[in-house]
């Protein structure tokens, strides 16, 4: 494998500077439309500078609007605002055949499809990001569609009052929502994309477009991933590995990994509740393939996780003191908690494309450490205290397939909290891949070229060099 030296990403910040954009509203029908932006100017700014708060109308963290089709103003299924969005599309709406004629009569047809703005075309049911001041014109006229408010960006307030939005907010069903769910298509080969010396084709996946999370697409950084993986498979994945995958999604990567490595146990897991069950019925659709029999499904919110860690004193996986050990997980197992994912020893992590939002450039961190031991080092120096009466196993490394400068100032965090809490992190390739050309630093560029790579992140030695990031897992 050869790893790549990376820049310091906090440094390359500070150089690079923030961009700076302007806002402006949307003032007439024809600039609402769906114009917008297909990379973002700063992803982590705010209009006029400073760190994006991502937090919605209740003051809650911003939650995913859409992924199929793929709505917001960055295009990353969120109803974020920033330089450049003159309709300022903060609106998380659930479009009716009423609304759609209303605004098609306003000069503004959200039904026909706009290709070269990225734009699908709506048709009734569907989630999309709208404009503001749009939204209250149809409000006035009594048109107005639903909204999620969960996922409306806080500068809609601008606009529409709390209230009015929450008359709307109660036509949205969780109910309706997941009978939707339940009334899609059965799942269908995957055939996107073709992963050399893997089988894909009769590995069988359904999206959804009914989470309000980024949990129902399949992202190319899942592909990028299983690439990687599969070139790399003799010396990350051998007979017997055990296996887990944080945020799972659909289940892509990790059914992936189970239908073409011989694993003794992969776990996908993912948040409790419908991003949960849409990822178990992916693997029930699968069951009957060869390897499948190692997959475990199993809720994990990293939050809860991360606190309950907490309560260790970031010691190693296992029980507290004078506390029940949970069962480990298990394949097969269809009642796994987060607690046993935890207290399970895994042999390699994986990931794509799971870093959206403030809660989880906090929270990821701190399960990885949790999930990635301190040890004692090869050169005999104590790191721990309990590893000192006998000797530990190395930790797991995370590899992380990763989009870069989607959100620049997120990945600022995201790697120095990795850093702050003793973990190392180095773009890797394939063993005799070409080089890449070097990314610009992080909010340097005001419209970088996104380019999906896989990290490796995992717990260095005590500084000796021993055992660095010269292995595998």
């Amino acid at each position: 494998m050869f790893l790549l030296a990376r820049r310091s990403l906090a440094a390359a910040a500070a150089a690079g500077g923030a961009a700076r954009s302007s806002r402006e509203a949307c003032t007439a029908p024809g600039q609402c439309g769906p114009r917008m932006a297909t990379k973002a100017a700063a992803a982590g700014a705010e209009p006029g500078g400073g760190t994006f708060a991502a937090l919605n109308v209740l003051g809650t963290p911003l939650k995913c609007c859409c992924t199929s089709p793929l709505t917001g103003y960055y295009r990353d299924g969120f109803c974020r605002t920033g330089g450049g969005d003159v309709g300022v599309h903060v609106v998380c709406a659930e479009v009716t055949e009423e609304f759609l004629a209303y605004t098609a009569a306003r000069g503004n047809d959200l039904s026909t499809p706009a290709p070269q703005y990225g734009f699908p075309g709506l048709k009734p049911g569907d989630r999309w990001c709208l404009c503001a001041s749009r939204w209250k014109e149809a409000a006035d006229a009594g048109k107005a569609p639903p909204v999620v408010l969960s996922g409306c960006h806080v500068r809609a307030l601008d606009y529409v009052d709390l209230a009015l939005l929450q008359a709307h907010a109660g036509r949205v069903c969780r109910d309706r929502r997941r009978q939707r769910m339940a009334a899609e298509p059965p799942p269908a080969p995957v055939s996107q994309q073709h992963v050399e010396g893997w089988v894909c084709d009769d590995v069988r996946i359904t999206t959804t477009k009914e989470l309000t999370t980024t949990g129902g697409t399949v992202w190319s950084a899942a592909w990028r991933a299983a690439a990687f993986l599969a070139a790399e498979q003799a010396a990350l994945l051998p007979p017997g590995v055990r296996v887990l995958e944080l945020g799972s999604g659909c289940g892509l990567l990790g059914l992936l990994v189970a239908r073409n490595v011989r694993a003794a146990h992969v776990c996908l897991t993912e948040q409790p509740g419908a991003a949960l069950e849409h990822l178990a019925r992916n693997v029930a659709a699968n069951a009957h393939l060869p390897g499948m029999a190692a997959v475990t499904c199993c809720a994990c919110d990293w939050e809860a996780a991360a606190a309950a860690l907490g309560g260790r004193g970031g010691a190693a996986p296992g029980p507290a003191d004078g506390a029940a050990r949970p069962a480990p997980a298990e394949p097969g197992s269809s009642t796994c908690s987060a607690l046993s994912v935890l207290d399970t020893r895994w042999d390699i992590i994986l990931g794509s494309d799971l870093v959206y939002n403030d809660a989880g450039v906090r929270a990821l961190p701190r399960l990885l450490a949790a999930l990635m031991p301190p040890r004692r080092c090869a050169c005999g120096r104590q790191l721990r205290a309990a590893a000192a009466a006998a000797e530990q196993p190395e930790p797991p490394a995370f590899y992380y397939a990763h989009t870069k400068h989607r959100f620049d100032a997120m990945d600022v965090e995201l790697v120095e909290q990795l850093e702050a809490l003793g973990l190392a992190v180095a773009e890797v390739v394939e063993a005799g891949a070409e080089l890449p050309p070097p990314s610009p630093p992080p909010l340097s560029s005001l419209f970088p070229d996104l380019r999906c790579v896989v990290w490796r992140i995992w717990r260095p030695s005590c500084g000796c060099g021993a055992g660095d990031a010269g292995s595998g897992s």
